[in-house]
């Protein structure tokens, strides 16, 4: 179907193409030139919520680091101080500069830490066994997994709106 161009009373458009510079308005107002990846796009929130549950993946490690001295087990303690650093960075990326770089990084990394705790319920993973899921797990399960599903969702939203 052909949409009709009401003529302007200044005379036809030139062939060079529209007067502004910014092209044809919609009825929903201009196009934003930021993307969808602005902090007011369609999916923002997504990105909001797996921030914040990548701050409970930092609280929660840095719990066990130091109130339940994880950090005097070998190999594992320094681990999960590493986990709350990288947790609270990613955290942070994700607010400040969403990109689906960052965004893809941040699923990983929660798709990591949750095999990682899955694991050692099971088997020894540097000679420590978790022995079954406590609060503090279950809060991480949670959290880890929320966060995957918020940040990859968010990023295959953005990715898909700029193909």
């Amino acid at each position: 179907m052909t949409r009709r161009v009401p003529a302007s009373p200044a005379g036809p458009a030139s062939p060079a193409g529209p007067a502004s510079p910014a092209g044809p308005a919609s009825p929903a107002g201009p196009a934003s030139p930021a993307g969808p990846a602005s902090p007011a796009g369609p999916a923002s929130w997504l990105r909001y919520v797996g921030a914040v549950l990548l701050v409970v993946i930092a609280v929660v490690h840095l719990n066990l680091y130091w109130r339940e001295n994880y950090r005097l087990i070998p190999t594992i303690g320094w681990l999960f101080l590493v986990t709350v650093i990288a947790a609270v960075a990613l955290a942070v990326a994700m607010i400040v500069r969403p990109h689906l770089l960052v965004a893809v990084a941040a699923t990983l990394f929660a798709l990591g830490t949750l095999g990682s705790y899955a694991f050692a319920l099971t088997r020894p993973l540097f000679g420590f066994e978790e022995p079954g899921i406590s609060y503090s797990g279950g809060v991480a399960i949670a959290a880890e997994a929320g966060c995957a599903l918020a940040i990859g969702a968010w990023a295959w939203l953005d990715w898909r709106s700029s193909r």
